[in-house]
């Protein structure tokens, strides 16, 4: 962890990155793509809207953001709480991080109905329970399973042309680490990362 706290950015980050690689609509216009934000439902949406209400053409509009933090008291690494590791000429204070699910409520916003469908269902095929979307992250696999699909769309009467129609469904990731700062300590017994002792050495 660096002195900026950007843990929870960099996940949404490939939870974007995720999300953008598996929407399409192959019926789009050249000038049309799928836009995806970070951020609240209302504050993403109101300038996607707007253009909406004005008659200019605009594509689908994917918002997520971060609605769930849950610790999972089995899932934790409870092998070591405290370890010192000498490397590069330093002692390090090392301490286990913690084991999160991290849960991104997604709000897929489109024109026509059937393409709300569409992006709905391919994000649930790309992410089905049994075969979770993967990628990487500082060394570490993050998987992503897509959950709860729900319509949001209203049959209020109304223009046409003003309505949205909205899709909702949560984007899991089972295991995000929270790590600690690494700080440089001394200490009396030290293990030099990379090393390891045969039986003639520790006798």
């Amino acid at each position: 962890m660096t002195d900026e706290f950007n843990t929870f950015l960099e996940y949404a980050t490939s939870v974007k990155n995720a999300i953008k690689n598996v929407t399409h609509d192959d019926n789009m216009a050249k000038d049309e793509k799928v836009q995806v934000l970070y951020g609240t439902t209302s504050m993403a949406f109101a300038k996607y809207k707007e253009k909406i209400l004005n008659g200019e053409k605009n594509g689908p509009l994917i918002t997520f953001y971060l609605s769930g933090c849950e610790i999972d008291k089995s899932a934790q690494m409870g092998g070591y709480k405290l370890l010192n590791r000498y490397f590069d000429k330093e002692t390090y204070d090392l301490r286990a991080p913690v084991i999160v699910n991290l849960k991104y409520t997604v709000t897929i916003n489109c024109i026509r109905e059937s393409q709300a469908d569409l992006l709905q269902s391919q994000l649930m095929l790309a992410m089905p329970f049994n075969r979770p979307y993967w990628s990487t992250l500082n060394g570490q696999f993050v998987t992503m399973v897509a959950e709860e699909p729900s319509n949001l769309s209203s049959v209020d009467v109304g223009n046409e042309k003003d309505k949205i129609n909205r899709r909702q469904l949560i984007i899991t990731i089972e295991r995000a680490y929270i790590e600690y700062p690494i700080n440089i300590k001394e200490a009396k017994f030290i293990e030099q990362i990379g090393v390891w002792l045969n039986s003639e050495e520790i006798k």
